[in-house]
């Protein structure tokens, strides 16, 4: 027969065998054997099995179904809530017994993620020991390649970037070098796939009505805090619910038909006409948010409403000279509007840098009956005495009862505001529609019956129909107010400013004066919604409807009122999966796959056996004939390897500083 090369380790030297005999190599080896008995088992493999390449064809597909379903995992969840898994053991140890163990998402991934690390890892690494064999049989080679092919195939990082080297990147074998390098890195591949960020989902059980049962309920939970008990509200009780007033009864004694305003609704009042911040409690109605943050939508509520005209063109002014009221060598103006009232009063001072009024005939709004108030102002600003060129501006403002329908309105918390010092919680509200067509009892027609307001059925999407102010309610309102909006600023030379009351309605207790320093001097030149002021008596009155408007929607709130239920949006972590980090994993599976593909055809090519790793190829290429003479019923391949192996006994020794396996 033809003589073929079986080693990939051709020598020019004989080779040292055991007992340090000269051998052949084993390609002479087999020329020397009988021609009419040629040892077949040495050239022809007993088995097909190592070269069909079954591991490593496992262990690609073996990745390939774990990548593919860790991204049928991911795609499951992905924008989903973070899934929690868990087992509680009610066994009979007691050491354990109602303990429970959990398990995550990334648990489960990192699991996956080993599985298909390892499956590529067989491949990869089979390869690159079979690529050695490759390498030296192509031509001679550097003994010391074998150690960085060896080192390398055992995952070994630095040992595959000295292999990379060695090579000088200009061997296939460079891709399973490539590819033990990138396996490291398989789990950072699939651990940064999935972020959990904070997110805020609804929550549809927290979107229910009160039970029947809301009474016993509460009173169970706050008898609870009277112990001492730390008992949370109960789920029942912790739907989102805001303030929404159908009706307004809130008055104290009081002679008729002068009632006295309620408290609190006084007290709001002054918060609103000093008010600076937009998100201060004088603008927010109640609320229950247990989340802290909420939204409502579509709801209606009664209120009070402000109306302001510009009535600056419609102002008249008289500059003629008075002496002894005019400073010397100035002429000052006289200011007034066409109902007779001027910024002078009856005294007609040409100081006055303010007059404010509730008692004239309103100029616009006189489609209003006996409404809450209608407020004029003419203010004059950046003077200490009025003349020809001083800018002034007026305007009337009607305060009236309405019905407000909020589109919707916001509760959150957000770590943005908390960023920059706020860590309050944001409300937003808005409304679209307002009733303000109100009327009083049908029978009487008298202002002494409280306001009701109709709103249209089709219009209030499954709202009351009516909203109605207490009779006495209104009145104690409606007088404490027009008492209040009463008075003047004046300046004089010493660019001292005085503030004057003018109340007509001395019945009702009042401070105008304090009214008209909080209403002439704000503490910036912008609204509570961050607009710039020309007017800031119009500011006021839409301030001072905002925080009516909060008290009377309040009076009623408590954490048992069925008042406008909304959506109740609970933090928790939510599954956003990076499909970018996919492909770091797939580029891998490629190189695996490719590494293999690659292997296979250039192990055919040079005709190399598939031993692969085993060390067992090594040794017998150095035995002697005799050796091989008795194993020769065996073929090289990696299973006939191993049945040579089983068939010699051999012994380490050490003679001469040289080591040598001894054949027994």
């Amino acid at each position: 027969m033809a003589k073929e090369q079986i080693s990939s380790l051709p020598t020019k030297e004989p080779v040292t065998g055991m007992h340090n005999k000269p051998i052949a190599s084993p390609c002479k080896q087999m020329g020397t054997h009988d021609s009419a008995a040629p040892l077949q088992g040495d050239i022809v493999s007993t088995s097909k099995a190592d070269d069909w390449w079954i591991w490593e064809l496992l262990g690609v597909l073996g990745s390939a179904l774990a990548i593919s379903g860790l991204c049928i995992l991911l795609k499951e969840f992905d924008r989903s809530p973070l899934p929690r898994w868990s087992y509680t053991y009610h066994g009979k140890i007691a050491r354990f017994r109602d303990k429970s163990a959990h398990i995550t998402l990334n648990s489960i991934i990192e699991a996956i993620s080993i599985a298909a690390r390892l499956c590529l890892l067989i491949p990869i690494t089979r390869c690159l020991s079979q690529l050695k064999w490759v390498w030296f049989a192509e031509k001679e080679r550097t003994l010391t390649d074998l150690i960085y092919f060896e080192a390398a195939s055992r995952q070994s990082l630095l040992d595959s970037v000295k292999l990379i080297w060695s090579l000088k990147a200009r061997h296939f074998a460079v891709m399973g070098a490539l590819a033990v390098i990138a396996a490291q890195g398989f789990s950072f591949f699939t651990q940064n796939l999935v972020t959990y960020p904070i997110m805020y989902p609804s929550d549809p059980n927290l979107h229910k009505p009160l039970p029947p049962n809301t009474d016993q309920l509460y009173a169970n939970w706050t008898m609870g805090f009277s112990n001492g008990s730390s008992i949370p509200l109960p789920p029942e009780l912790q739907t989102a619910r805001i303030a929404n007033a159908t009706t307004y009864q809130a008055v104290t004694p009081g002679n008729a038909p002068y009632y006295n305003v309620d408290p609190e609704m006084k007290a709001n009042i002054w918060a609103a006409i000093y008010a600076t911040d937009p998100y201060g409690s004088w603008s927010i109605p109640s609320y229950f948010c247990s989340t802290g943050n909420c939204t409502w939508e579509g709801y209606s509520s009664l209120g009070v409403c402000s109306r302001c005209s510009d009535l600056t063109s419609r102002l008249t002014k008289n500059c003629v000279s008075k002496p002894g009221i005019d400073p010397p060598g100035v002429t000052g103006c006289d200011v007034s509007l066409p109902n007779g009232f001027n910024l002078g009063g009856v005294e007609g001072s040409r100081y006055n840098l303010m007059a404010m009024n509730t008692s004239f005939q309103p100029l616009v709004y006189t489609n209003y009956t006996s409404p809450i108030a209608v407020v004029q102002s003419i203010t004059a600003y950046d003077t200490f005495f009025v003349n020809s060129t001083t800018p002034i501006n007026a305007s009337e403002c009607a305060l009236v009862p309405c019905v407000l329908k909020y589109t919707n309105s916001t509760a959150y918390s957000s770590p943005v505001f908390k960023g920059v010092g706020y860590n309050g919680i944001f409300f937003l509200e808005y409304a679209d529609t307002i009733w303000d067509s109100y009327n009083f009892d049908s029978n009487h027609q008298s202002p002494l019956n409280g306001p009701t307001i109709d709103v249209p059925l089709n219009i209030s999407r499954n709202d009351p129909i009516k909203f109605f102010m207490n009779q006495g309610t209104y009145l104690g309102l409606k007088y404490y107010t027009n008492a209040l909006l009463n008075g003047f600023v004046r300046g004089d030379v010493t660019e001292i400013l005085s503030f004057l009351s003018d109340n007509r309605t001395q019945n009702v207790p009042a401070s105008p004066q304090d009214a008209m320093q909080a209403i002439y001097q704000p503490c910036s030149g912008f609204d509570v919604f961050g607009n710039p002021v020309s007017d800031w008596a119009a500011c006021t009155m839409t301030c001072l409807a905002m925080g009516m408007t909060k008290t009377i929607r309040d009076n009623s709130f408590n954490l048992t009122t069925n008042s406008a239920i909304g959506d109740t949006y609970v933090g928790q972590p939510i599954v956003t999966v990076s499909w970018i980090w996919i492909i770091p994993a797939v580029g891998l599976w490629l190189l695996s796959t490719t590494t293999l593909i690659g292997t296979a055809w250039k192990t055919r090519r040079t005709r190399v056996k598939t031993w692969r790793g085993n060390p067992l190829a090594l040794v017998f290429l150095g035995l002697g004939r005799k050796e091989l003479e008795e194993v020769k019923q065996h073929g090289l391949t990696e299973d006939g390897l191993v049945k040579k192996a089983e068939a010699l006994k051999v012994q380490l020794r050490f003679t001469d500083r040289q080591a040598e396996l001894v054949h027994a």
